[in-house]
């Protein structure tokens, strides 16, 4: 099969049958030929042990490369990209897996995620009548209509350990902070527990929030 692998890779052939060309072009696509080609020169293949880690490696990275390119070349993503950056499940389904009572709570923030944009131009808010170019930004960091709410959400931030960490929630910009709320999850560093409760109270207040404005 090596063989006809660098047949097939070097053109030694006019045509190559069977499934030969699909394992070139995966072996190419996810960047392990040289293996193959090494294999072919020296007799010498990683066990299968590291073999599996660096096919599973190669294919993370050139997945994760493409889906980070499609995402960075579509403005409509921009919230987005800064929302979720990697290819691993959001951390609010992680939470409603965790928790089941909070999975509808969890899917209205995934759901959000996905359409929250900035518009073009300035839009007025009929409840507060304040500007904004985006409406999930705005009802985070400055509706006065929904003022209860965010100190509700405001509250339970406080409640997280250490207490620096309100402070370092409260130094974001409003563009930050809405997406460390909306990717529920954070940069600061928190143990386990903590980062699970403030993953949990971004879950829940999001929804609380959106809804509160739409009622």
């Amino acid at each position: 099969m090596i063989s006809r692998l660098l047949e097939f890779k070097h053109k030694c052939v006019p045509e190559q049958l069977g499934f030969i060309p699909d394992i070139y072009k995966a072996a190419k696509k996810y960047n392990i030929t040289d293996y193959i080609v090494n294999f072919a020169n020296t007799c010498s293949f990683p066990s299968k042990k590291l073999w599996s880690v660096i096919v599973n490696r190669n294919i993370k990275a050139t997945e994760e490369t493409w889906w980070l390119y499609r995402i960075s070349c579509d403005n409509d993503f921009y919230m987005f990209r800064h929302i979720h950056s990697a290819i691993k499940p959001h951390k609010a389904w992680t939470i409603a897996q965790q928790f089941p009572e909070l999975r509808a709570s969890a899917k209205y923030v995934i759901d959000l995620c996905s359409v929250v944009r900035y518009e073009d131009e300035h839009l007025l808010c009929d409840k507060c009548g304040k500007f904004f170019l985006n409406i999930v930004e705005h009802l985070l960091v400055s509706c006065d209509f929904i003022q209860d709410k965010r100190d509700d959400l405001w509250q339970d931030i406080i409640n997280v350990n250490p207490i620096q960490f309100s402070v370092f929630m409260d130094s974001l910009s409003a563009h930050e902070f809405t997406t460390t709320i909306l990717s529920c999850n954070t940069s600061y560093e928190l143990g386990n527990d903590e980062l699970t409760f403030f993953s949990k109270i971004c879950v829940r207040h999001v929804e609380k929030i959106c809804r509160g404005f739409q009622n």
